[in-house]
């Protein structure tokens, strides 16, 4: 009995680890100087803006699926809405 218990226990265990590690390895925004995806794409409305221009080229097709994921959430896409 007590095996079962443990054998179950260490597999929920080994479970909840590979759910949080796949997690934090699919949201993990690309990276460059130090800085992520979501700051250069603040820094495009600043004075710092030609530069996260530059950033934005550099980072290319790896940027797009984030970007796309950020449009969807800031626009509520997939939310219920008041009026539909």
């Amino acid at each position: 009995m007590k095996g079962n218990l443990r054998t179950t226990s260490i597999g929920f265990l080994v479970a909840a680890i590979m759910v949080v590690a796949g997690v934090w390895l699919h949201s993990r925004e690309p990276v460059y100087q130090g800085k992520s995806l979501s700051y250069w794409l603040v820094q495009l409305r600043t004075a710092n803006r030609p530069q996260a221009e530059r950033v934005f080229l550099a980072f290319g097709a790896k940027a797009v699926p984030i970007l796309d994921r950020k449009l969807i959430v800031s626009s509520g896409v997939g939310k219920d809405s008041e009026h539909g």
